[in-house]
């Protein structure tokens, strides 16, 4: 972040853009004068706070969109009932499960 920082400052480009160009994701950046906290959502274990030239700066991976979970019971799954939890034609996204509980 040290050096996306000093070219950032040599060359008039943005930290978010080298950051992004290094890791092939999207980030946010929050830059202040002083110390802070921040709570913030971010994606994976992409995420760096530093103190640089008198500045801190924080970036973080732009949190991404998580794919929708369902959780059903394992008789109910396995049941004649659970075609219609599945696309008949196949082009839809497939959706995840979590099966849980004894099966009978």
């Amino acid at each position: 972040m040290e050096m996306a920082y000093i070219a950032a400052k040599s060359e008039g480009i943005s930290l978010c853009n080298a950051t992004e160009e290094k890791f092939k994701t999207s980030f946010e950046t929050i830059a202040a004068h002083r110390d802070f906290v921040a709570k913030v959502n971010f994606a994976g274990d992409l995420n760096c706070k530093i103190e640089i030239d008198g500045k801190f700066i924080l970036a973080y991976a732009t949190p991404q969109n998580e794919k929708e979970v369902n959780i059903i019971d394992a008789n109910s799954f396995f049941s004649g009932d659970a075609d219609e939890l599945f696309d008949t034609n196949g082009t839809e996204s497939k959706p995840t499960y979590i099966v849980y509980g004894p099966i009978r």
